[in-house]
């Protein structure tokens, strides 16, 4: 037995279907601006994007962040620590859930730094540490003087434990590069016959490496049978000149970070003898803070990455 609806009974089953419908449609509708709204936010301050090893950085922990879903802000100090520090004190009132922080102004930004941690928002710090006492939540780097001290025995081994030798410092206030002076003269201040004769500031800059090596082989009076640059860049720019002036097999040159085709290949043709491996931990450092925000997973108070000497023979682990 079938039974028919009255109208008013009719009009009010429609009213409750379209009502319900509606009600679909608004939770529809309002769904995914809450989920953009809970996306996670990492952002990434740098001192420099201006060299091929920040460059990279910049890069790995972009790629990251696309991959895992969760939005990355990006500042750049543009090579001076008191625009670094206003990024930071920026980013301490826009409130992002993470801070990545790179830095050749280890002290100098300590204010930014401060205002992140009052702010409560986790900081995580790549490659150079922060000046000392300056608390940081994740440290992501190397041993760098351990690899340093493993690299300036090898040259001087290869130098028979005799010769003149000149430096070619990266950036004053970077604590990594003062580490990679210091392992260095450390190991070769215990052989008497290896003197250095010079040691020159190049900011980590080729075309300035280029000019000071044009400057020592037209003034040095001392003969001199190696070069120590700070990074590949400046290693890079010494080779140049000593190319050009006939040069290059009578002076050997090491250089440091091993990231840059340019190096493999001047390694493997003999130019370069040595570079040690320093990744810029941008796709660690990301990683680490992505599983933070996305998995749950604490922090490491400290996280360090394979590192080793590249010369010919160590190629094959490029």
């Amino acid at each position: 037995m079938k039974l028919r609806l009255k109208g008013k009974e009719r009009k009010m089953n429609s009213r409750i279907f379209y009502l319900g419908m509606a009600v679909l449609l608004v939770g529809a509708m309002v769904a995914p601006t809450g989920a953009v709204a809970q996306k996670k936010i990492l952002a990434n301050s740098m001192s420099t994007v201006t060299h091929f090893w920040f460059a990279t950085q910049r890069d790995e922990v972009k790629a990251v962040c696309e991959k895992r879903g969760v939005t990355r802000w990006f500042v750049d100090g543009q090579n001076r620590a008191e625009k670094q520090v206003a990024d930071l004190e920026d980013l301490a009132i826009k409130k992002p859930d993470i801070v990545l922080i790179n830095t050749m102004f280890a002290n100098a930004i300590t204010p930014g730094v401060e205002a992140l941690r009052k702010a409560g928002i986790p900081v995580v710090v790549l490659s150079s540490p922060l000046g000392q006492g300056v608390k940081m939540d994740c440290w992501v780097s190397g041993d760098q003087s351990a690899i340093t001290r493993q690299q300036a025995e090898v040259a001087a081994k290869a130098m028979n434990y005799e010769g003149n030798w000149i430096e070619i410092d990266g950036m004053p206030g970077s604590l990594i590069n003062k580490e990679r002076g210091d392992a260095w003269v450390e190991v070769f201040n215990k052989y008497p016959k290896l003197k250095r004769t010079g040691r020159f500031i190049g900011n980590y800059v080729r075309h300035e490496a280029v000019k000071i090596m044009e400057d020592v082989l037209q003034s040095h009076k001392e003969p001199i049978k190696m070069v120590y640059a700070h990074n590949d860049e400046m290693a890079l720019g010494v080779i140049q000149v000593l190319k050009e002036a006939g040069r290059l097999q009578q002076i050997m040159v090491n250089g440091a970070d091993a990231l840059m085709p340019e190096t493999k290949e001047a390694i493997a043709k003999g130019e370069m003898f040595s570079s040690s491996r320093w990744p810029t931990f941008g796709k660690e450092a990301a990683t680490v803070a992505c599983e933070y925000l996305l998995d749950g997973k604490p922090l490491p108070q400290k996280s360090f990455a394979p590192i080793y000497v590249a010369t010919k023979e160590t190629l094959k682990d490029w």
